[in-house]
């Protein structure tokens, strides 16, 4: 995802569907993680979080973000999901939504 050299803010939501906790499905968790490659590499990471809608009840449904972009320049973010801490991707049904950079 490209960023303006203005770019101030990122703001998205994120979350787990409940089909991937419900009726017997069972997501062992989704890491959602930010990378600004404006950054240095190992400063580029600005988000990260692990949703465990299973066991932790505030994980469960939409999920809403707003970072501050304080690097300066053009340049861009990748957004990644990655599997929970057991690396099992069954029921790991997620999505990043509303993705806008102000």
């Amino acid at each position: 995802m490209p960023i303006a050299e203005d770019s101030r803010s990122l703001k998205f939501n994120f979350g787990v569907t409940e089909a991937a906790y419900r009726n017997g499905n069972a997501t062992d968790g989704v890491e959602f993680a930010i990378l600004d490659l404006r950054l240095e590499p190992e400063n580029q990471e600005i988000f990260r979080r692990l949703l465990d809608p299973m066991n932790v009840v505030s994980d469960q449904g939409l999920q809403n973000m707003e970072i501050d972009l304080t690097a300066s320049g053009e340049g861009e973010l990748i957004l990644l999901t990655r599997p929970g801490p057991n690396g099992n991707t069954s029921w790991d049904w997620s999505y990043w939504g509303n993705v806008t950079i102000e």
